[in-house]
C-alpha cells in the first residue's frame, strides 16, 4: 500500500481529535472512580438510614463498573492515534494496518460494552425505583 498525500493530511488531521477523545476518555473514567470513592465515603460516614447507605453503595458499584468497562474502548483508541502518530513518522503500512485494527477493535469493544452498560444501568435503576426505594 502506498502513502498518498491525501492519506497523510487526513491522518494527520484525526489524530489530533483521537487523542483528544481518548483524553476525553480517561478523564471519564477517573470521574467514575471519583464519585464511586466519595459515594462509598459518604455511605460508611452518613447517620442515615441502611437504605440510603445502600443506595450509595450500589450506585458507587455501578460507577465502578461502568469505568471498568470504559478503559478497553479507550485504551484501544489512545492505541489507534499512536499508531497515527507512528505512521505519519514512519509512513509505513504495517503502521497503518495496525491503526486500522486498533480502530476497528475500539468500535467492537464500544458497541458491546454499551450494550452491557445499558442493560446494568437501566437493571441497576429499576432496582433502585421498585426495590430499594420503597
Amino acid at each position: 500500500m502506498k502513502s498518498t498525500a491525501y492519506m497523510l493530511e487526513a491522518v494527520r488531521q484525526i489524530r489530533p481529535w483521537i487523542t483528544f477523545l481518548a483524553f476525553m476518555g480517561f478523564a471519564i473514567v477517573l470521574t467514575m472512580l471519583v464519585s464511586a470513592g466519595i459515594l462509598t465515603y459518604q455511605g460508611i460516614t452518613s447517620a442515615e438510614s441502611q437504605l440510603g447507605a445502600a443506595m450509595r453503595f450500589t450506585i458507587a458499584g455501578t460507577f465502578i463498573i461502568n469505568a471498568l468497562m470504559a478503559v478497553h474502548p479507550t485504551l484501544k483508541l489512545w492505541s489507534f492515534g499512536e499508531a497515527c502518530s507512528q505512521f505519519l513518522a514512519t509512513k509505513s503500512a504495517s503502521a497503518l494496518e495496525f491503526g486500522f485494527a486498533e480502530h476497528r477493535r475500539f468500535w467492537e469493544s464500544w458497541t458491546s460494552l454499551t450494550l452491557v452498560a445499558l442493560i446494568l444501568n437501566s437493571t441497576v435503576t429499576l432496582l433502585l425505583i421498585f426495590v430499594i426505594g420503597k
